[in-house]
């Protein structure tokens, strides 16, 4: 039977290599990264991509695109309607007022 044969406690260990040392180091748990503080800077690192992503420095839109042209031209229809109608109204307004401030006709 082949048995190992138990280490006395005399015998020295071989001492472990540099990278399996870094390794260990590396996966090993550490007591001063708890899971509330790798929460707050995963946070952190996702507000920093998303404040990279609006702050322009992504690509920006193809503004030639038809996509983009036909909403333009939908936007500025439905601008150039809301103003008319403002208009009418305003002038709707201005003619009842002044039939209504009529002075009277003279005798």
């Amino acid at each position: 039977m082949d048995k190992k044969p138990t280490p006395k406690p005399d015998d020295k260990q071989l001492p472990v290599p540099g990278q399996m040392r870094d390794f260990f180091d590396k996966a090993a748990p550490r007591a001063d990264r708890t899971p509330l503080k790798e929460l707050q800077e995963r946070y952190a690192d996702h507000r920093a991509e998303e404040r990279r992503a609006t702050h322009g420095t992504l690509p920006i839109p193809n503004h030639h695109s038809t996509e983009f042209i036909v909403e333009m031209r939908i936007r500025e229809w439905m601008m150039r309607m809301e103003r008319e109608a403002a208009d009418e109204r305003r002038i709707r307004a201005a003619i009842e007022a002044a039939q209504k401030n009529k002075p009277p006709a003279p005798k």
